[in-house]
């Protein structure tokens, strides 16, 4: 799948022109009650829907195949084209009205489309035979959603983020995909994937393109300096003959192409901008550049790293430390704070080491101009028989939605309607081979329950009081003006940092700090909204979010600032028995699994906190 060719890397006028007097095909949808053909006949010209141009308007329905044959291009000539539009969803934005040129009318109606739903043009005239310039409008009225579209491989977006306003803008309603490969005379649109939000297609643009330069690359676009690789500048055209390629301040850079096709691997000093310019059989030309971005070297260290992470106590094991660094004129090892003599000053090296106890060593770099970057690294002195630990934080569970009854009355547990009602088998086996505890104190909201769990505090001491926001520090408690029911003292903006968390504390001492699931311990711009930065060394699916979008059916996984992030792999829902495996619950259960076992199968002692956003109901505070 390639990714080029947008309108916006070349002159915006050749963009314009390009379409403007091409042969064009033009396609829009018709949803809505208002916007229909009479209606733009009898509307205003606009921008898109130029005076004197025809379009061509197709019906669509959900969920079913719609078809319209005989296209005209924009110049009323018929040709063999037809459209085909399989839309999983129809709808109208109601921003047509009378008054309102016929722009507005192609931006009220829109087909979704993700997954295996798509539009296809096929018997494209023989002007588009090989490529096509390709726009694609779409708005569906929404203020956060990202729409992809691949068009028979190449790719690009539109980011939705309000109501159409009568301008056009690529990126944010609309999408210019130039040289687009023709394959068996058909184009075909496919949007986001199945488990996503629907792309929205309102209408869509067909142009033959003039001979030109269809693409032209750097890969990479960014090297380092002094990079032996350097550079590979790639470029295809149609219908053109010699090349030449220089730099913009006029360098000539040799350059040769055969087929169309050719490439030259360049090695920058600085940061430099390439012109590839082509001379087209019709007689003009065409000009593209790509820059390719030089950055310096700063120093830096490479690599630290251990052959061992843990050794058995009086077992006199060694282990290897290794390292690797780049621009380092000296270098310190220290073991708790105590230098570890080491050889030279060399790039790279290693060193046996023995601790007694367990040991953070930290190996740091000082550059010629007294620039200091340092990287540290934990050697735990842990017996064979460390436990480990692994924590299920279950959300919203009330003290009788489970088979294991917690009321106890004269020293006897006292089994209740719900108790019998629900059945939790693994909990009564938990419960019998453990303890159980039954009298605790608990501030029932998610933000502060989870700080006191890992801070060991209460939330009157830590003052976490309420639920954090996904965003932002701000008062989530309704006070109605009063100044004196306030609370100035409460940390709104979750977890402080001057707090020492509990995974922090066990992985200085050896473990290995695991958490899956649910965290809401801060707003998003705050640090410790990322688990990792409390100490966890392994973080998956925890954020800012409380919750997702729902634990139904596509939006499980959340949408917008309430997605649950690192469960991509688990989005498919082909079959029962992967909508089954990629339940939220199971998803999460699956990779805490593979964590454990990772785990187990390196000999490292794990602290494993394992909290399921279930069973929290959307639409709660906690």
């Amino acid at each position: 799948m390639r990714k080029l060719n947008w309108c916006g890397w070349i002159p915006v006028v050749l963009a314009a022109c390009a379409l403007a007097h091409a042969e064009e095909i033009g396609i829009g949808v018709l949803n809505g009650t208002a916007a229909t053909e009479a209606a733009f006949r009898q509307a205003e010209p606009g921008t898109l829907a130029e005076e004197g141009k025809t379009w061509n308007f197709i019906k669509p329905a959900a969920n079913s195949a719609t078809t319209v044959s005989s296209l005209k291009t924009a110049a009323g000539a018929p040709t063999e084209a037809s459209c085909a539009i399989n839309p999983g969803y129809c709808a109208s934005n109601g921003i047509f009205a009378s008054g309102r040129n016929r722009d507005y009318l192609l931006m009220d109606s829109w087909s979704g489309i993700r997954g295996t739903e798509n539009v296809v043009i096929s018997r494209l005239p023989d002007s588009m035979a090989e490529y096509c310039h390709v726009e694609i409008y779409g708005d569906c009225n929404d203020s956060d959603r990202d729409m992809l579209y691949t068009v028979n491989g190449l790719t690009g977006s539109i980011q939705d983020r309000g109501t159409f306003s009568g301008a056009f803008q690529e990126g944010g309603n609309k999408l210019t995909l130039r040289y687009v490969p023709v394959i068996g005379g058909t184009i075909t649109i496919t949007g986001n994937g199945a488990s996503q939000t629907r792309s929205a297609i309102n209408a869509v643009r067909l142009a033959a393109p003039s001979p030109g330069i269809v693409s032209f690359t750097a890969t990479p676009s960014q090297i380092m300096e002094d990079s032996a690789s350097g550079a590979v500048l790639s470029w295809k055209t149609w219908k053109c003959g010699a090349v030449t390629l220089s730099t913009k301040d006029g360098q000539d850079v040799p350059a040769t192409t055969e087929n169309g096709t050719g490439s030259v691997t360049v090695k920058p000093d600085t940061t430099t901008t390439y012109i590839l310019r082509a001379v087209c059989e019709d007689g003009t030309a065409s000009t593209e550049e790509v820059t390719v971005t030089v950055r310096k070297q700063e120093p830096e260290i490479l690599l630290f790293e251990s052959d061992k992470k843990r050794i058995v106590p009086g077992s006199h094991e060694k282990a290897t430390l290794t390292w690797s660094t780049v621009k380092a004129e000296n270098l310190t090892l220290t073991a708790n704070g105590t230098e570890v003599p080491i050889t030279g000053t060399a790039a790279s090296g290693s060193v046996q080491v023995s601790p007694a106890e367990t040991t953070q060593y930290t190996l740091t770099l000082t550059a010629t101009d007294g620039t200091e970057k340092s990287k540290s690294l934990i050697i735990s002195v842990l017996a064979e028989n460390t436990p480990n630990v692994l924590v299920f934080l279950v959300d919203d569970m009330g003290w009788q939605d489970t088979s294991v009854p917690f009321y106890y009355k004269d020293g006897q547990p006292v089994v209740t309607e719900l108790n019998t009602f629900y059945k939790t088998p693994s909990m009564e086996r938990l419960a019998a081979q453990g303890m159980k505890f039954t009298n605790a104190y608990s501030c029932p909201l998610c933000s502060p329950g989870r700080t006191s769990l890992m801070t060991g505090k209460t939330s009157a001491r830590h003052r976490v009081t309420n639920w954090t926001a996904v965003n932002a520090p701000t008062l989530n408690e309704y006070s109605g003006g009063l100044p004196h029911i306030r609370a100035p003292q409460w940390n709104m903006a979750g977890m402080s940092q001057q707090e020492i968390p509990l995974p922090r504390v066990l992985k200085d001492a050896g473990y290995r700090t695991i958490t899956v699931g649910k965290a809401h311990f801060a707003p998003s711009n705050q640090l410790y909204s990322n688990p990792a930065n409390l100490g966890f060394d392994v973080n998956i699916a925890g954020c800012s979010a409380g919750q997702p979008a729902s634990y139904r059916g596509e939006d499980q996984f959340g949408t917008g600032n309430t997605h649950v992030p690192d469960l991509e792999e688990y989005y498919g829902t082909a079959t029962a028995e992967d909508r089954k495996k990629n339940f939220l619950t199971n998803a999460l259960t699956l990779e805490m699994k593979k964590q454990i076992k990772a785990a187990v199968d390196e000999n490292a002692p794990f602290f494993a906190y394992m909290t399921h956003y279930a069973v929290h109901e959307k639409g709660q505070y906690g």
